[in-house]
């Protein structure tokens, strides 16, 4: 039976050292490769998200003005009836486009741990951009709640010429709140649109 030395058991405990380092070499080679995907399909995701958005947040302003022409309507419909009794308003309507703004991407960058194999100013500047958006979805569906509100006596078979002095005062302050609700959702659009106009030139 053969006995071993020292140096035999020096060697096969270098060997199975050796073997121990090679597979966590390969083990975390494999993960930094699957991470480096995992980000790089975050980002293009995020990018085309980025994209779409802007495409849909371009029309705002014009969606704005609309609205508020559609305003000046009916104000001046509560402004006469108020202060006359009569109007030759005779056609009624308030519409608001809400913009449909996804952060898909960005919550499925996070949930699958993409976002924790960024670089820290890369995960601040879409946290940054991400957090306008939702404070710009807030805001605007402030809108939307002030412009169902300011329609209360424009649909059914409601007549807004014989509605009260109560009611008409109150739909000129609605109106007066939707319309600065609306100037503030136009402001934080415009801030919005650039920071993604800046996002997608890598500023």
């Amino acid at each position: 039976m053969k006995k071993y030395n020292v140096a035999d058991y020096a060697f096969q405990f270098i060997t199975v050292t050796a073997g121990v380092l090679i597979a966590l070499f390969i083990d975390g080679l494999s993960d930094w490769n699957s991470n480096r995907q995992l980000v790089a399909e975050a980002k293009a995701t995020i990018a085309r998200e980025v994209a779409d958005n802007l495409t849909e947040l371009s029309g705002l302003s014009k969606s704005v003005a609309a609205t508020n022409a559609e305003i000046d309507n009916a104000q001046r419909l509560a402004d006469d009836l108020l202060s006359k009794g009569k109007t030759d308003v005779h056609t009624l309507s308030l519409n608001f486009h809400l913009a449909t703004l996804n952060s898909s991407g960005w919550m499925s960058a996070d949930r699958t741990g993409a976002v924790g194999n960024m670089p820290y100013e890369e995960v601040k500047k879409y946290s940054e951009l991400y957090g306008l958006q939702a404070l710009f979805d807030t805001q605007q569906r402030k809108a939307i709640d002030l412009v169902a509100a300011s329609t209360a006596l424009m649909v059914g078979n409601v007549d807004p010429t014989k509605a009260g002095k109560e009611d008409l005062t109150r739909l000129r302050q609605e109106l007066m709140l939707l319309r600065a609700n609306l100037y503030v959702t136009d402001q934080l659009g415009q801030q919005l649109l650039e920071a993604y106009r800046k996002f997608q030139s890598g500023k």
